[in-house]
């Protein structure tokens, strides 16, 4: 038995006894623990300013909230009735206790599972102390593809300045409304009638949450999912995130106003389902049964949980089914899933609408590229091309063409959906993506070489004059929406590969001046990669880390 396969066993056992914690306590009280230890660990670790005890508890309970959560919504009853209590020391520490040991074990899981995968060396030091040594570093190409996400994010939020700053100069007006709504109940509990200022204030708020992380959007507005338009659920997500943080601002100011009432109790919010659907219908003059479509396609609960399970990658929803007619919104569901949550959701409930949505999208990635090429100088296709030639069947997404340079850029487009934190969808992109991408390449190379520039141009469909019906050099792309570059794997050196966000930070960051856009966005994207950014600012940072068990140790 190797060190990896021992510590697996060891992990599976540890998993038994927390089921049977679990099995010991099944009530409403249990799941609603659960989720104010949620709440309260993402408000004291969830930013990456916080200290790093206050992200190692955050990274722990993130990692640990899927199998209580899966757990309680497939034991309690449906029809239950629950009530509002006040939680107690003892709950508290056991919600606490629950949280971390199934959060480190999944994180020692995922370690496993990182062996299996060729990233990671797993050795026994002593008897049941096990450490990690990295192979390739850990995970520090995928860190350049996330530092280039918060790169793009910061300037959006950036552009977005100020506006917010104008609107958040009304706040103080608004605070003075919202301490004269709020009640404090038996110095435990709150509850408040907003004004239509506070709500106009905090719906704009929810905008500029929403802009700020939808860099680019996956689907059209138009786009329809059991009937209903894609842009109706986006407004709703925007109202949703607005009122999560109206709810949290008048926590806070329960908390200061009276020293008695706990946070832990008031943060997460419990509400009947019927009348917050009719609230969201009047408010937002949506048709009923569509905001309860929108609704169900943002909650967790007996029908989807093991779906969502499967998945992995740690994607909290807004709401959560704790009994009958009752939801509970989570702030980090609210705040960190909602949109990833929702289009998985997407993705279950209507699998032929998320299918043609798809479909589409390609002409909205298409048209991000060219917005880099401005102006008469360059052509570019308006569709994808197929190539069907005899030994040679394939495809290109985009191509263009600058008359001044006789530059052509060939372009394969690849969404590449999230994988987030798991290694098992992480192995899928990987696999959809690289064998594809470097067959793409190999045949490009070959339709270039074999056939004449002017049959090459009339295939790309560009209205050429005879002067310059003729291209000098051939630059191939591979861009991706989101991941592209993985630890461990080499991209073909004859592509230049990013993810847009790379391609923008890339852009902004190597400046080339060589008066050949296309040229200069291809060598920009070369000085970008993580194999040259590692060459100069060295391997990411990762603080050391152990797992402590009863049973074991592991040290990473």
């Amino acid at each position: 038995m190797t060190a990896a396969e021992k510590l697996k066993s060891l992990i599976d056992g540890e998993f038994e006894e927390v089921l049977s914690v679990m099995t010991s306590r099944t009530s409403y009280m249990e799941l609603l623990e659960v989720i104010r230890q949620v709440e309260t660990a993402y408000i004291a670790g969830g930013s990456p300013t916080d200290g790093f005890a206050e992200q190692k508890l955050f990274e722990s309970v993130r990692m640990g909230w899927v199998r209580p959560f899966s757990f309680y919504l497939k034991h309690l009853p449906a029809n239950q009735q629950p009530l509002t209590f006040a939680s107690k020391l003892e709950g508290k520490i056991w919600a606490l206790n629950l949280l971390q040991e199934t959060g480190n074990l999944e994180l020692a899981d995922r370690w496993v599972t990182a062996e299996k995968a060729g990233l990671v060396e797993i050795i026994e030091v002593e008897e049941y102390k096990f450490k990690v040594n990295p192979l390739h570093g850990i995970i520090e190409k995928e860190h350049y593809d996330r530092e280039s996400i918060d790169y793009v994010n910061s300037q959006i939020k950036k552009n977005n300045q100020n506006a917010y700053q104008r609107h958040t100069a009304k706040f103080k007006a608004i605070e003075k409304q919202m301490l004269t709504t709020l009640q404090v109940v038996d110095d435990t509990f709150i509850q408040y009638e907003t004004t239509p200022d506070i709500d106009r204030y905090y719906s704009r708020l929810g905008y500029f949450y929403l802009s700020n992380n939808l860099v680019f959007e996956d689907f059209g507005g138009d786009d329809l999912f059991g009937g209903v338009p894609y842009s109706l659920y986006l407004k709703v997500v925007e109202e949703v995130n607005g009122v999560a943080l109206k709810h949290i601002e008048y926590c806070k100011l329960a908390v200061k106003r009276n020293a008695k009432v706990d946070f832990f109790n008031i943060l997460p919010y419990s509400f009947y389902e019927d009348k917050t659907l009719q609230d969201f219908s009047r408010y937002l003059n949506i048709p009923l049964p569509e905001v309860s479509q929108v609704f169900s396609c943002l909650t967790l609960d007996t029908a989807n949980v093991t779906f969502h399970e499967s998945l992995s990658g740690n994607i909290l929803a807004p709401y959560v089914r704790t009994g009958y007619n009752q939801l509970t919104r989570t702030f980090f569901g609210a705040w960190e899933g909602g949109i990833d949550f929702l289009k998985r959701e997407l993705k279950r409930r209507y699998e032929k609408d998320y299918f043609n949505a798809v479909n589409r999208r390609e002409a909205r990635f298409r048209n991000d590229i060219y917005r880099f090429f401005k102006g008469n100088r360059f052509l570019t296709t308006t569709e994808e091309i197929e190539i069907k030639l005899p030994g040679l069947h394939t495809d290109i997404d985009g191509a263009i063409f600058d008359k001044k340079t006789r530059s052509l850029g060939l372009f394969q487009l690849k969404w590449q959906d999230m994988f987030f934190a798991s290694l098992q969808e992480r192995r899928s992109r990987i696999s959809n993506l690289y064998p594809k991408a470097t067959e793409w390449i190999d045949k490009m190379e070959k339709w270039t070489g074999s056939y004449s520039k002017t049959q090459i141009m009339t295939k790309l469909k560009f209205n050429l004059n005879d002067d310059v019906r003729e291209f000098e050099n051939v630059y191939l792309f591979v861009v991706t929406r989101n991941q592209v570059h993985f630890t461990g794997i080499e991209p073909d050196e004859r592509a230049a590969w990013a993810t847009m966000f790379q391609l923008i930070e890339s852009y902004d960051f190597y400046k080339v001046k060589l008066d050949d856009p296309i040229k200069e966005l291809y060598q920009q994207i070369k000085m970008g990669l993580p194999s040259n950014r590692i060459k100069e600012e060295g391997y990411p940072e990762m603080p050391s880390y152990t797992v402590y068990h009863q049973k074991f140790e592991l040290q990473f």
